[in-house]
């Protein structure tokens, strides 16, 4: 993902979760769009822009969630350095292998957050379960649906560039 697709996509992110919580105190429980944008970032297999995408995604997010500055943060660096280091060595387009590495590190960065929670503050008010699974289930499937119609869109560019007739020159 380029920069300026990761900084598209951050601001979006941004404004569609704030409306979110404006709009239903359980949009925050049941969705993470941060972990989708990072999930989305380190599928090229890159682990420097996974765990950098990770670390802006999980930062803003927790400027915005009122948790301890930095959970987010380093829970979303280790999921965007796990997803680019398995998408890395798998090398895998296929849509379900692809929602099994976007599970993975959505359950790996929810763990990290349960864990880091339970260490660093001393009354954490840790999500409960079924909350956990919904949550890694939406990140997971939002993720491949945003990847595939991003896919779907960069062959429609390409065929239309690759059919473009190109203008006659007279003279």
């Amino acid at each position: 993902m380029s920069t300026r697709a990761f900084l598209i996509g951050l601001v979006t992110v941004l404004v569609v979760h704030l409306a979110g919580v404006q709009l239903s105190p359980y949009f925050g429980r049941a969705i993470d769009l941060f972990i989708v944008l990072t999930m989305l970032n380190a599928l090229d297999g890159r682990t420097g822009p996974g765990m950098l995408g990770g670390f802006i995604c999980g930062l803003c997010f927790d400027a915005f969630s009122g948790q301890p500055f930095g959970l987010y943060g380093f829970a979303n660096t280790l999921a965007g350095y796990l997803t680019a280091v398995v998408v890395h060595r798998l090398i895998t387009r296929h849509p379900l292998g692809l929602l099994a590495v976007m599970a993975v590190a959505s359950t790996v960065q929810q763990a990290s957050l349960v864990l880091l929670a339970w260490m660093a503050i001393p009354n954490p008010d840790l999500p409960q379960l079924p909350w956990l699974a919904l949550r890694v289930a939406t990140s997971s499937l939002l993720g491949l649906l945003f990847y595939l119609t991003g896919r779907r869109f960069q062959r429609l560019r390409e065929q239309r560039r690759l059919t473009r007739r190109s203008p006659i020159k007279l003279g």
